[in-house]
C-alpha cells in the first residue's frame, strides 16, 4: 500500500512508468520519486512532432500513439496505467502476443487493449481533436470493436476503490483527466 508519496506540482511531462520510478521503503512508509526526466517537456512547446512516442507504449496515453498533441494529462494517464499495474501485478495493458517495443503494431495493439478496459476510444472522445479521415476510420474501428472488460477481472487484489480510482485517471478524452492537483484529492488517498 502506498503509505507515503512525495509529490511535486510540474508543469512539464515527464516519462512515467514502472522503470522510472524509484522506490524507498522505510519502517512506517514508502517513498516513491519519478526520475530519468530524459523526456521531459514543457506543455508550452509543441508535444507531438510527428509522431514522438513519450515513454512506454504500454503505459502511452491513447492520444500519443493516435498522434494528438499531448499534454500533461498523458502524465497522468501514465500514472494510472502504472499505478493499476502495481496494485494487479498484471501488465494490463501489453496485448497477448505482443511485438516487440517500437513496432507500430504494439501501439495499435495496446490501443485496442485500453479500449477494452477503457474505452471506448472513440471520435467522440476525440472530437475538435482529430480530424484526419484516417484516424477516424480507426477511432470507428475502436467503437465498433468495443467489449468492456471490467477491469475488477485482472486481479483479485483490485479493489473496487482502485478501480474507481484509476478510471478516474485513465479516462479516454484527455480533456476530462484530472490535474495532479486534482487527482491528489481523490478519496483513494485517504489516510495515506
Amino acid at each position: 500500500m502506498l503509505a507515503c508519496c512525495e509529490t511535486v506540482e510540474t508543469d512539464r511531462t515527464v516519462d512515467i512508468k514502472l522503470d522510472n520510478l524509484l522506490v524507498k521503503n522505510g519502517p512506517q512508509d514508502a517513498h516513491y520519486k519519478v526520475c530519468d526526466l530524459g523526456d521531459s517537456a514543457s506543455p508550452n512547446v509543441l508535444s507531438n512532432d510527428g509522431g514522438h512516442l513519450i515513454g512506454a507504449e504500454i503505459f502511452c496515453a491513447p492520444e500519443v500513439p493516435l498522434g494528438v498533441p499531448w499534454t500533461t494529462k498523458a502524465d497522468i494517464w501514465a500514472a494510472g496505467a502504472t499505478g493499476i499495474t502495481l496494485v494487479t501485478g498484471h501488465y494490463i495493458f501489453l496485448p497477448r502476443n505482443a511485438p516487440p517495443s517500437g513496432d507500430p503494431q504494439l501501439s495499435m495493439g495496446v490501443l485496442q487493449v485500453q479500449n477494452d478496459y477503457y474505452g471506448p476510444i472513440s471520435r467522440e472522445s476525440f472530437e475538435g481533436l482529430i480530424d484526419h479521415p484516417v484516424l477516424l476510420s480507426l477511432l470507428q474501428q475502436f467503437e465498433e470493436n468495443y467489449r468492456q472488460l471490467p477491469l475488477s477481472a485482472v486481479s483479485r487484489s483490485i479493489s473496487q476503490d482502485d478501480v474507481e480510482f484509476f478510471s478516474y485517471l485513465t479516462r479516454v478524452d484527455p480533456r476530462k483527466r484530472p490535474t495532479a492537483r486534482e487527482a491528489l484529492k481523490h478519496a483513494w488517498f485517504d489516510g495515506v
